[in-house]
Formats: C-alpha cells, structure tokens, sequence
C-alpha cells in the first residue's frame, strides 16, 4: 500500500503546497510573507513563483499595510485606465506593478 505524503504532513506542509496549487491555477495569485517564510513553506512559492513573492522581513504591520493598499488601489481604479492594476492590468509585461 502507497502512502500518500500530503495526508501524513503537517498543517504547514499543506498550505505551502496550497499556495503552490494556487499559483498554479490563477496566476493574479501574490503571496506576502512577514519572518515565517520557511515556517510556513511559503518558501516553496516563492522558488516555483518568483516574481509573485514579496517578503516583507519582520514587518508585519508593512505587509498588512500593503495588503491593504493593493486591495484598495485595485478596487478603486476604473477599467479604462491605462495605469496597471494589480489584477494583471496593462502597462506592465508581467500585469504586476513592481515587475516591469
């Protein structure tokens, strides 16, 4: 009898290969990290998905900030803009404003 890994795994070997399943099905996927990057294997996106990782260091506050600014910029733009988004828009090769 095969023993599948993922169901003997711990709980932060699952939501690193969730983040990896995520990026892999929607590419406007973004993951923020603060200091627990390897704690919480949000590393193994960031080696399959580089240029959609941003680490933020121990700067929690930071990241929630920027979270929140991504959200609120993406929400408030019309459509017709020709800025980029952060939901792919145009203007940018990758649709990702940091990655030109």
């Amino acid at each position: 009898m095969a023993i599948d890994k993922k169901k003997l795994s711990s709980t932060r070997d699952g939501f690193g290969w969730a983040l990896v399943e995520l990026g892999e099905t929607n590419k406007n996927v973004v993951v923020l990290s603060a200091d627990l990057t390897e704690s919480v294997r949000a590393h193994w996106f960031k080696e399959k998905f580089p240029d959609r990782f941003i680490s933020h260091g121990v700067a929690e506050q930071d990241m929630i900030c920027a979270a929140a600014a991504w959200r609120f910029r993406a929400r408030s733009r019309s459509p017709r803009r020709s800025e980029p988004s952060l939901q792919g828009g145009r203007g940018t090769k990758s649709g990702f404003p940091w990655r030109t």
